[in-house]
C-alpha cells in the first residue's frame, strides 16, 4: 500500500495455503482449547446465509504472486507460527 509503483489488484494472502480442517486444528493447538472438528457447513450457512457458501466454506488455491513478483518478503510464512505470533500480540 506504501509502493506507489504498484497498481491494480493484488491476493494480500499467506503464499502457504491450508485446508479449513489443518487451520482449525492448528488454531487450537496455539489457544490450547481442543478441536474435534471444522465448523460444520450447516452451522456456518445458518450464521452466515447465502454468503456461507461463496465466502466461507469455498475453496480455492490462490496464491499471492503479483505481491511474490514484487518483491514483497513475509514475515512468517508457517500458520503455527503466525497464530502465535498473533497471540503474543
Amino acid at each position: 500500500m506504501i509502493n506507489e509503483t504498484a497498481s491494480g489488484p493484488y491476493n494480500v494472502i499467506a503464499p502457504t495455503p491450508v485446508t479449513n480442517r489443518t487451520f482449525t486444528k492448528t488454531l487450537g493447538e496455539v489457544l490450547g482449547r481442543p478441536t474435534i472438528f471444522p465448523a460444520p457447513a450447516f452451522l456456518v450457512r445458518l450464521i452466515f446465509g447465502e454468503m456461507a457458501d461463496e465466502m466461507v466454506l469455498s475453496s480455492c488455491k490462490a496464491r499471492p504472486t503479483r505481491l511474490l513478483e514484487a518483491g514483497y518478503t513475509f514475515h512468517e510464512e508457517d500458520l503455527r507460527r503466525t497464530l502465535e505470533s498473533c497471540m503474543l500480540g
